[in-house]
C-alpha cells in the first residue's frame, strides 16, 4: 500500500525497537517503518555511512551530503559523529516533508546518543536545523533540513558528493524512485559522485544505470542480502554505433544475433561500432560482412533506409564513460542472399555469436536485452 493511501495521521508514529537494539519509527500500527527492523543503527552505518560517506574521494573537503529523507535524523547524526571522528568537514542537507513530533524527536535523541557519540542538546539542535541557510552546528558540521518534498526541492547541478537515498520502499513511495527523481539526483552530484540506498531491487538498479549511472550491488545490512551504490562517472567520449534492421525478401522475419558479452549473453541488433575515416552505412555493411562471414547487400530495390537515431541520453553499461550514440538502418536482403533464410539458426563468423530470424509480427522490446534496441523494436 502506498503512505499516501494509507487511512492515518502522518502524525500517528510511535517508536519500534530493532533487532539490534536500535530504536525507529513506525508508521501506523502495523505500517511501513524508518529503518530496518533487523537494526536501524547497523543499517545507517552500513549502508550510508560505510559504503556512501567513507567511500567518496579523499581529497573531498568539505563533503556535501544530501538526503532523501531526515527522518529520524539517524543518518545525519551517524555523520555529524564521523565528521567529528575523521577531521573532515560535512556540509549536510536533507528533505524532509514530516518532521517528527518534538517529543519523539527527543526521545530519539536520549537513545542514540550513546551510540552516536552526540550529546541530546547537539541531537536537538539537529532536528532545529529546518529552514535556510545551512546552520554550523560544529566546527567539521553544519545541516540544513528543508521541510519540503523531494520534488519541490532545489538541488543544484553538480553540488552533492554523497546521495543518502533513504526513502521508504519503492512500494510505499513511488514517486520517490522514479526516473525523473534519477535525473535530478545524477545531475545533482559531482563527477565520482555517489548514490546509496538500502534498496536493491532489479527495477531500481536498471532503472538508474538508465539516468546515467553505474551501479554495483554491495552486500546488505542484516536483513538483507544486498544494497546498491551508483557513482556519476565523467563522461569522456561519444561512442558511435551503427546497426541494421535486417529483413529478410519477404519483409516477414527479422535477424536478431545473440552475443557473448561480459555479463552473458545478450540479444540485440546485428550491427557495432563505427571506425573512424568510415560513414555509417558503410560501417553497418562492414559489420555485417564481418559477423556473417559474408558479403551482404541490401536489396537494391528498396536499400539502405535511415530507421532511427538515438533521441535520448545512453550511459553505456559496459564502458560507463562513454555516451551511446547509435544509428540503424532498414535493409531487405535480396532473394539469392548467402545467408540461411528463414528459418534457419545460425552461427556468426566470430566467436560468440549465434543469428536467428525472428517473425516481424512478434518482435516485442522484451525480446531485447539492450534499451536503444528496445525503442527500435517498438516501431
Amino acid at each position: 500500500m502506498h503512505l499516501s493511501d494509507m487511512e492515518i495521521d502522518p502524525a500517528d508514529r510511535r517508536i519500534l525497537r530493532t533487532g539490534d537494539g536500535s530504536p525507529t519509527v513506525v508508521v501506523g500500527a502495523d505500517g511501513p517503518t524508518y529503518h530496518s527492523r533487523a537494526g536501524a543503527l547497523t543499517e545507517s552505518r552500513h549502508v550510508f555511512i560505510a559504503a556512501g560517506l567513507a567511500a567518496v574521494a579523499a581529497d573531498r573537503d568539505p563533503v556535501d551530503v544530501f538526503e532523501v529523507g531526515f527522518g529520524t535524523g539517524l543518518n545525519a547524526a551517524l555523520a555529524w559523529q564521523w565528521a567529528r571522528t575523521t577531521g573532515r568537514r560535512v556540509r549536510y542537507r536533507a528533505c524532509e516533508p514530516f518532521p517528527l513530533p518534538p517529543a519523539l524527536a527527543a526521545e530519539l535523541a536520549a537513545a542514540y546518543s550513546p551510540d552516536v557519540g552526540l550529546s541530546e542538546s547537539e541531537l536537538a539542535a539537529l532536528h532545529a536545523c529546518t529552514a535556510e541557510p545551512s546552520h554550523p552546528l560544529s566546527p567539521e558540521f553544519s545541516a540544513a533540513i528543508e521541510v519540503l518534498p523531494f520534488a519541490a526541492c532545489s538541488l543544484a547541478p553538480e553540488s552533492v558528493d554523497v546521495l543518502f537515498h533513504d526513502a521508504f520502499a519503492p512500494d510505499t513511495a513511488p514517486e520517490l524512485w522514479t526516473d525523473e527523481v534519477y535525473t535530478a539526483m545524477l545531475q545533482a552530484l559531482r563527477p565520482g559522485g555517489l548514490l546509496v540506498t538500502y534498496c536493491a531491487k532489479g527495477a531500481v538498479r536498471r532503472a538508474l544505470e538508465a539516468a546515467g549511472f553505474a551501479t554495483e550491488r554491495l552486500p546488505g545490512p542484516p536483513g538483507k542480502r544486498e544494497m546498491l551504490r551508483a557513482r556519476k562517472v565523467p563522461l569522456e567520449r561519444f561512442n558511435i554505433r551503427v546497426y541494421g534492421f535486417v529483413l529478410d525478401p519477404t519483409e516477414s522475419y527479422v535477424l536478431l544475433v545473440s552475443e557473448l558479452l561480459p555479463g552473458g549473453r545478450r540479444t540485440k541488433f546485428p550491427g557495432g561500432g563505427l571506425e573512424l575515416g568510415e560513414g555509417p552505412e558503410d560501417a553497418l555493411l562492414r559489420e555485417l560482412r564481418e559477423e556473417l562471414g559474408t558479403d551482404v547487400r541490401p536489396d537494391p530495390t528498396f536499400g539502405l533506409r535511415h530507421r532511427y537515431t538515438t533521441g535520448f541520453f545512453q550511459r553505456s553499461i559496459f564502458r560507463p564513460s562513454d555516451q551511446i550514440l547509435s544509428i540503424y538502418y532498414t535493409l531487405r536482403l535480396p532473394a539469392d542472399t548467402p545467408i540461411p533464410l528463414p528459418p534457419a539458426e545460425f552461427p556468426g563468423a566470430e566467436p560468440g555469436l549465434a543469428f536467428r530470424w525472428h517473425p516481424l509480427a512478434t518482435l516485442h522490446p522484451d525480446l531485447l536485452d539492450f534499451p536503444i534496441d528496445k525503442v527500435v523494436a517498438q516501431g
